[in-house]
This record gives C-alpha cells, structure tokens and sequence, in this order.
C-alpha cells in the first residue's frame, strides 16, 4: 500500500506537470487540437479553447499563489500551509519544463544567424581547398536563407556557379541582387557594370548604355581597377574623351599599362601635352615597379615601350638587352627588340638616313624577330628603290641565309619570287611560289602572282592560270588588283564578255593613276565585243592616263 502511494506522488509531482505543461505549450501553438488537462486530481472536466489558451497563465498563477502560500505568515492554519507547499512542489517541474522550452525557441531563433555564418565559414573553406561540389552545396543551402538576407555569401556563391560555367543560375542570383532599377548589393552592382562595359566592346544600344550607367552609380565610389576602365567604356561611348582619359588615368595609378590608351586618346585629340605627362608618369613609375622586381619581364617591356616614345631609343635597347642577359630566350622581350629595331628604321626612313644604315637595323630587328616576316616587306622596299648592286645583294643575301635556316618558310619563297621578278628572272620566281604554294595552299596573293606569271609564260598556261586567278579571288573578293588579273586572263582566253566584267570591278577600285591599264584592256574587250563606242571611250582615257603618267615621271 505504502508502495502505490509513493508510486503516485512520484506520477503527480514528477510526471504530470511536466507533461501537462508541453501539452498545454503545444496546444498554445497550435500544434493539437483539444487537451485534457485537470486542475485537480478530482476535476476532469475538458478544457474549452479559452482555457487552453490562458491556460499557462492560469498555472503560472497557481504557482505564484502556491509560492505566496508557501511562506505564509506563521499564523496561517499548518494544513494550507502544508496544502500551499505542495501546490508549489507540484507545479514548479511544469513551469521549469515550460522555461526549458521557451529558452530552446529562443535560442534556435537567436541562434539562426549563426548558422548561416557557420555555413559561410565552410563555404569559404570548400572554395580555398577546391572542393568545388561541395562549395556548390553549401552556397545552395545559403541561398535557402534567402539571396537580399545574405547578400555577400549570394554574391560569392554567384561568382563560383559563373566559374563553373552555371550562367543561368548565376545571372538568376546577381539579377535578384542587383536590379536594373532599384539599388541591391554595390558589390553586384559593380560585377553588372564590368559586365555591361565587356558587351559594349562588341555590341552597343541605347538600353545597355543606360544600365552600365546605372550600375556604376549604385557601385558607388569603389577604387577599383575594373571599375574605373568602366567608366572609362561609358565615357568613350558618349565621347566624353576628357572624363575617358580622366577614368583611364585613375585606373594607371593602380596598374600605370593604362596610360598608354590614355595617350593615345590625348594625341588624337591634340592634347600633346597630356600625353607627355602621361609618358613621364609611365617612365616614374614602371622604373619604380623595376627596381623592385628586375625579374619581372612586363614592367621591363613596358618601360622600354616608354622609353622608346619619349625618344630614348638607346635607353630602351639597354633595357631590353639587360632583360635579353637574364632571359635570352624570352619570345616576349624578343619581339618587343625586333619591334624597337623597326621602329627606329621608320624613323630613320622618315629621316632619310643611308640605305647601309637602314640595312644594318633590319638586319638587327630579324635578328630578334621570330617572325622575320615584318621585315621582309621594308627589305623588298629597299631592294625596289636603290639601284646600288651592292645594297640589292645585302638584300638577296639576308632573304637566301633566311631561306637556309628555314627552308619551309612559304613567306621567304614568296618575298624571294618578289625579288626574282624585279630581276626579270620569272621562271626562278614561279618556282619560288610553287613552293610557298605547296607549304601553304590557301595564300591568295601567291595564287593571284603565280597565276600572272603563267599567263605570261610562252606558250602561256592559260588553263592552271585561270583556276588559281578564280580561287583568289574567291578567298579575298574584295582586293581589285585580282579582278584585273582575272579579267586579263579571260581576255586571253578570248572569253571577252567575263574579261568586261571583272575589269570593269577592278576600274571600280583602282586609284585613277594606276587605271591605265585596265582601260586598255577594256577598250580591247569591247572592241573584240563589236562595242565601238565603249571602246573609243576606254582607249582615248588610257591615252590620257599614260601621258599624264609619263609626265609625272619626268617631273
């Protein structure tokens, strides 16, 4: 009997108030729909949905007047005042039960901030170790908490899906962070205006003019590099040249390679001044970036390039030899020597310097060149304008030590058939393009010069010659001088009318001075034609051009 007692006060003070309290907390929040709570052992009376609803307070009261009963005064009768104390040992599990629960509500919902914090702790973690799904795992679950809520751990799960070639989840976020008419994240906003300012580079309307514009305003005022070349693309857009130089100037106190735009822009608008301000900065401040990196090739390229534009041409050999002692075998630096070498032969063209000189700087820029291709055409210039033996075998030689070095060079066959022809040698010459033909197929110019020379053979191969005019000018319809060779090629193959036809495109074309030629050819065509008055009309004009031509010559 005294078990079942001590079984039942241990069911009323333990169990019951706790249960009834979370029962009572369930219902509050809706979570049941009726509850079956007594206020005594002997009331068992269903509670209405007032009573569940007041019914914490009702037992927060309880235990108020439970504590109150509990250190009564000493008068109080010893039954209630026993009655009071268990009254309050009975309801204070419930009420602490009730804390308990309250406190883990409250803690989930202050603690929410830092779960997502948590989450971008191990976001950052997976970009740094490369765990590129697992990145994209955890940013998924960041963006559940809401893309504007977080909008730093959004923006760095946007740039890792554009990383990850996921543009269109990746616009879908950057969108949401910053519209095209209201503000949202600056950092976003700035990424949008890079992103504006790379389409106007191949594409431009008044709607995408409008949104770089408005993404740079709500990127706010960031000093960054991207940012200010931004700028520098909108203000070139509406030819604002004074503020595109100003962006473009700012952006060169971060990385000074952009002076060199903003140089050319202050030529082009006379403001020469401002340009050498500009090289003089260039000059300060990539001897500066030298100084503290002599291994560094870029900033050594760069300041010779300075260099050589403020008319230190020396200076700027003695820098690129310097950076040739510690990488000799830079392609970078290699060409950038050859580039300085032609420079200063246009110079000393323009100055009108020795043809030995010339030569010897030629000589000097294929010598660093790779591609000794962009000197050729300057020593075929030469070739054509002395009439020096000496000067013309220098070139010779330099083209053929050229060809020995690089027998499968088709550019050095083709420059060499050029000089074989100025020799009046064009056997030698057909050679020569047959076999850059062979290296490469495709060269037009070859076809169009090799299809000339067959024409003019004896007995002339008009057939072969006639196929490479036509596949030259299919693969560049648009130069004249291959109208005129396929035209000359009909007209010997008496097909008159399709001669008319492509000489008269390659008239179309040609300077006034140098249409002589066709004219004659044309009055050949009309007259074979049976068209007397077009062909009086072209001969008269080639009489007139051949005179005025011959008296430029004397002049």
């Amino acid at each position: 009997m005294l078990f079942q007692h001590i079984l039942r006060f241990l069911r009323t003070t333990l169990l019951d108030p706790p249960v009834r309290a979370l029962s009572e907390l369930s219902e509050w929040f809706g979570s049941s729909a009726r509850a079956s709570m007594q206020d005594s052992e002997d009331d068992e009376t269903p509670l209405g949905w007032k009573r569940i609803l007041l019914s914490p307070f009702r037992q927060l009261g309880f235990f108020g007047s439970s504590l109150a009963g509990a250190f009564a005064a000493p008068n109080t009768d010893s039954t209630s005042l026993r009655r009071w104390r268990l009254r309050l040992i009975a309801s204070a599990p419930a009420w602490i039960a009730v804390g308990t629960t309250m406190l883990l509500v409250c803690n989930a919902w202050v603690s929410s901030p830092s779960i997502e914090s948590r989450y971008f702790t191990r976001f950052e973690s997976a970009i740094r170790e490369g765990s590129t799904e697992a990145a994209k795992d955890l940013g998924s679950h960041l963006i559940r908490y809401g893309t504007k809520a977080s909008p730093e751990a959004s923006f760095e799960f946007c740039k890792l899906l554009a990383e990850e070639r996921e543009l269109d989840r990746a616009n879908a976020i950057i969108e949401v962070l910053a519209p095209n008419d209201s503000p949202g994240y600056p950092p976003a906003h700035e990424q949008r205006a890079i992103a504006y300012s790379n389409i106007m580079s191949v594409a431009t309307s008044t709607e995408i003019l409008k949104n770089l514009r408005w993404h740079l305003d709500q990127a706010g005022e960031r000093n960054n590099e991207s940012l200010l070349l931004a700028w520098a693309t909108y203000h070139r857009s509406n030819s604002n040249w004074i503020k595109c130089v100003q962006a473009l100037e700012a952006a060169a106190l971060l990385n000074p390679a952009h002076i060199f735009p903003a140089i050319e822009i202050s030529l082009r608008q006379g403001n020469t001044n401002n340009a050498e301000r500009l090289l003089r900065y260039g000059l300060k401040a990539y001897e500066t970036r030298l100084a503290k990196n002599t291994l560094s090739i870029d900033d050594r390229i760069q300041l010779a390039r300075v260099q050589a534009r403020l008319g230190s041409a020396e200076e700027a050999e003695r820098t690129l030899k310097a950076g040739l002692d510690l990488f000799p075998d830079n392609k970078d630096l290699q060409q950038t020597m050859a580039a300085l070498e032609l420079a200063r032969y246009d110079k000393a063209t323009s100055n009108k310097r020795s043809v030995e000189d010339r030569i010897d700087q030629l000589l000097k820029a294929a010598s660093a060149a790779e591609n000794s291709a962009v000197v050729f055409d300057r020593m075929v210039q030469i070739y054509r304008e002395s009439d020096n033996p000496e000067h013309r075998a220098r070139v010779r030689q330099f083209l053929e030590e050229s060809l020995r070095r690089n027998e499968d060079s088709a550019v050095t066959h083709f420059v060499l058939s050029i000089i074989a022809v100025l020799e009046n040698q064009y056997e030698l010459s057909i050679k020569y393009l047959e076999r850059s033909l062979e290296l490469s197929p495709n060269q037009h110019l070859v076809q169009n010069n090799l299809a000339w020379l067959l024409s003019k053979r004896s007995p002339p191969e008009l057939d072969r010659a006639l196929m490479l005019s036509q596949s030259a000018v299919e693969l560049a319809p648009n130069i004249v001088t291959y109208h005129d060779t396929l035209g000359s090629i009909f007209l010997l193959r008496k097909d008159y009318q399709s001669a008319v036809t492509e000489l008269e495109r390659a008239l179309n074309g040609l300077p006034a001075n140098t249409q002589a030629g066709v004219h004659q050819k044309l009055a050949q065509a009309y007259e074979a034609l049976g068209n007397e008055a077009l062909a009086a009309m072209h001969a008269k004009r080639f009489e007139e051009l051949a005179a005025a031509n011959a008296k430029r010559v004397e002049e």
